[in-house]
């Protein structure tokens, strides 16, 4: 009966409730657009969860550990002349960049090899040797340190690996997203030699490439 009566209303004031649809549509819309997403991590956790204080105290002492932005360098031989060359310019570029506050790569991060009676707390490839013995003496140098092999560099020296870390205020799903772009671009300013193949990776990546995908499903 309900429904009879409301069918009944709709047809005989027909224009008055084409009028009130209307206007609460408008309403709607206008709300709407106001929306804003936000898809950090963070705030899929209720503020008091204890898990969530306890990740916020392990930053504090620690660090973050998802701000890792990482450009992956494949070559036949990434100890080669034209790749250090190549590594050494997009960590200094990504190192002027005021997205990223830590660039670890093979031109920025010292073994502590000792050399004498002191430690060497230069760049490995602080420079890059033109004398093919000295280039050679380094390799084996880069080689036999564990604090590279393993983290920046491939044991089969196949893959080398730039890590750049966010801004500390780079915290939040859009800001994410603004420093993996200025990493995006950065790579397309600075091509890559013949031969090399670079991929852009990390934690920040995904979660930006995820984001684009949610929202060009939801459009």
């Amino acid at each position: 009966m309900l429904f009879e009566h409301l069918a009944q209303l709709l047809q005989r004031r027909r224009l008055l409730c084409t009028l009130l649809f209307g206007a609460l549509s408008a309403g709607i819309f206008a709300f709407t657009l106001q929306l804003r997403t936000d898809f950090t991590v963070q705030e899929l956790f209720s503020s008091g969860d204890p898990e969530l204080a306890f990740l916020e105290r392990f930053r504090e002492h620690y660090g973050a550990d998802d701000d890792l932005v990482l450009v992956v360098l494949e070559a036949p031989d990434v100890l080669t002349p034209p790749v250090l060359r190549h590594i050494r310019q997009l960590s200094d570029a990504l190192a002027k960049d005021s997205a990223f506050r830590r660039v670890q790569s093979l031109t920025t991060v010292s073994d502590l090899g000792a050399t004498g009676e002191t430690i060497d707390t230069r760049a490995v490839f602080h420079d890059i040797p033109r004398d093919p013995e000295a280039l050679e003496a380094r390799r084996k140098r880069v080689l036999a340190s564990p604090l590279l092999v393993g983290r920046l560099l491939s044991k089969d020296r196949g893959l080398a690996t730039i890590g750049a870390s966010l801004a500390k205020e780079m915290v939040r799903a859009k800001e994410m997203e603004r420093g993996v772009a200025r990493a995006e671009a950065l790579l397309r300013r600075l091509p890559a030699p013949p031969g090399i193949k670079r991929h852009l990776v990390g934690v920040p990546v995904v979660r930006t490439e995820l984001v684009r995908m949610l929202r060009v499903d939801q459009a």
